[in-house]
């Protein structure tokens, strides 16, 4: 039953991404870098509604974050690219309720939440995500021009962590990221 549970769950998603909402749900450690648009969990709902439109992905994108209020959630560390609080999704009011919860995310214990100014940082030409389970077992997700790429080859998980740890450390400091987030509430106000 529970497996006719997880493909119902999983029909909603691309193919190509159908096994990471499953390593996402029991990961006891998220870590993500978004270049153009808000990492996922942290989107509020106007803004997946102005990204995604289509009811199904915005249910899927909805299920997914519920990771966020299980009894014990994932630490999460998030770098989300400059140019994402400036591509405008919707209008103002959708992009400063949006920047005004990532600030209010970035207070939460298991949160750190980077901003990365426009820059280009070697290793890392997309997006991506990595679940790492509690047993150590990873599963990465990389966004492609098309869709996107999921792996547990431990090369390809080994390059993304180094890469993202280079990324940490030319990203923002978190109070900084703050400040900058705060700068940006006001703009979109």
């Amino acid at each position: 039953m529970d497996l006719w549970d997880d493909l119902i769950k999983s029909a909603g998603y691309p193919r190509w991404f159908a096994d990471y909402p499953q390593a996402e749900r029991t990961a006891a450690l998220l870590r993500a870098y978004e270049t153009m648009f808000v990492y996922g969990l942290f989107q509020t709902e106007a803004y997946m509604r102005e990204l995604l439109r289509d009811p199904t992905a915005i249910e899927g994108r909805i299920r997914r974050q519920s990771v966020l209020r299980r009894k014990d959630p994932p630490m999460i560390s998030v770098v989300v690219g400059e140019a994402a609080l400036w591509t405008r999704m919707g209008n103002e009011e959708v992009m400063r309720e949006q920047c005004e919860y990532l600030l209010a995310v970035s207070e939460w214990s298991n949160v750190t939440l980077q901003i990365a100014p426009t820059a280009y940082y070697r290793g890392l030409e997309s997006s991506f995500n990595l679940a790492t389970q509690p047993n150590g077992d990873d599963l990465l997700h990389i966004e492609t021009a098309i869709g996107g790429v999921t792996s547990n080859s431990p090369e390809d998980i080994l390059h993304i962590v180094g890469a993202f740890s280079a990324l940490q450390s030319r990203a923002l400091n978190v109070d900084d990221s703050r400040e900058f987030l705060r700068k940006a509430v006001v703009r979109w106000t």
